[in-house]
């Protein structure tokens, strides 16, 4: 298992525990929303033993009522941590992660202003729908 199934192992378990939820008291609320996965599953996830899809991830992060990248992302103290992900060679730190994950920022980007400024771009272009971007630059309107 690589350094993201760790950390889904390692968050699914801090925030049930956070929840003051059981292993069996978070396979009922997956049940709640019409999906399964039972208790034993969830206690291999946790102890790593068990690899979990992206169904699995969205299904678990709506029963403990967190974003998908609560679950899937490192969880640091502090922002300039480094962690490791897959598919990243080496460690970053912890906000250059998530700013990624997010969608604000690419990992790499180019020592040239310009080219930096493009990269930036298509990276959001890329990673957020137009409407999104919209929003995140202005101030949001409650009744979209």
């Amino acid at each position: 298992m690589g350094p993201t199934g760790r950390a889904v192992a390692e968050n699914l378990k801090r925030i049930r525990v956070a929840a003051g939820m059981t292993q069996a008291q978070l396979a009922e609320a997956v049940r709640e929303v019409g999906y399964s996965i039972p208790t034993a599953a969830i206690g291999k996830i946790e102890t790593r033993d068990r690899r979990v899809d992206v169904d699995d991830l969205a299904v678990l992060a709506v029963a403990l009522n967190v974003s998908p990248l609560g679950l899937l992302m490192p969880w640091t103290p502090r922002p300039t941590d480094t962690v490791d992900v897959t598919g990243i060679a080496g460690s970053d730190r912890s906000i250059d992660v998530w700013r990624w994950a997010t969608g604000q920022a690419p990992l790499v980007t180019s020592d040239d202003l310009e080219d930096a400024i493009s990269e930036a771009s298509v990276f959001r272009n890329h990673s957020t729908p137009p409407w999104l971007q919209v929003l995140v630059d202005s101030p949001w309107d409650a009744s979209l």
